[in-house]
């Protein structure tokens, strides 16, 4: 009672710290695929004591777990993905209501591993996480120049923003294959592309 919800969930996950994934499945991941690639995702909400991904307070929060690798060096195995958008609803909506605003402004819990010297698997640790208003902004920049991108009629999704030119996010592709496609606002069919937050800046805020 006198712990508060992010403290029950934090400490619900410390008995784990620094176990290799293979000792946490043989304590709380039966009956799972490891070949699976939700597997860390699965794994992670068995050590919360859960078997559905469902925690009643995170739905009345409005959190989302989010599972993170991390190479040896302590840098993100890869940037992070988000849904796809669809090309010719995003030219119309305005920033404050638009699904990138409202996935960005969001609280998640990231559930984080890491690969030691040995490129084994162990858990590091849970952490809530929000992003700042300053880097909210940096968003804005790479969602308004998609927009201009795809108002100008774009041949290639290669001419969307690289991760290179914003430290928070980037647009690349995440359809099955090339054939599966959104139609732009010209009726041409492009590869689905979602927003990413770059790996680099998730390393930088994971060590907050």
């Amino acid at each position: 009672k006198d712990k508060t919800f992010e403290e029950i969930i934090l400490s619900r996950l410390e008995r784990y710290s620094d176990m290799t994934v293979d000792d946490i499945d043989s304590k709380v991941g039966s009956g799972l695929n490891k070949n699976a690639k939700n597997y860390c995702q699965k794994l992670a909400l068995r050590m919360l004591g859960l078997k559905k991904n469902k925690i009643e307070e995170f739905k009345k929060g409005d959190i989302t777990i989010k599972t993170i690798r991390l190479g040896k060096n302590g840098s993100p195995k890869e940037s992070m993905s988000f849904p796809t958008f669809k090309y010719k609803e995003i030219v119309k909506e305005p920033w404050d209501d638009s699904k990138l605003h409202e996935m960005f402004n969001k609280k998640y819990f990231f559930i984080i591993f890491q690969y030691d010297e040995q490129k084994t698997l162990r858990f590091k640790k849970g952490m809530f996480w929000t992003m700042s208003a300053e880097d909210l902004k940096e968003a804005k920049i790479v969602w308004n120049k998609t927009r201009r991108c795809i108002n100008a009629d774009i041949t290639d999704i290669s001419e969307l923003p690289k991760s290179s030119e914003n430290r928070v996010a980037h647009v690349r592709s995440h359809g099955r294959n090339k054939k599966d496609t959104y139609e732009t606002p010209s009726g041409r069919h492009l590869t689905k592309t979602c927003f990413w937050l770059n790996a680099g800046y998730i390393k930088e805020q994971i060590g907050k």
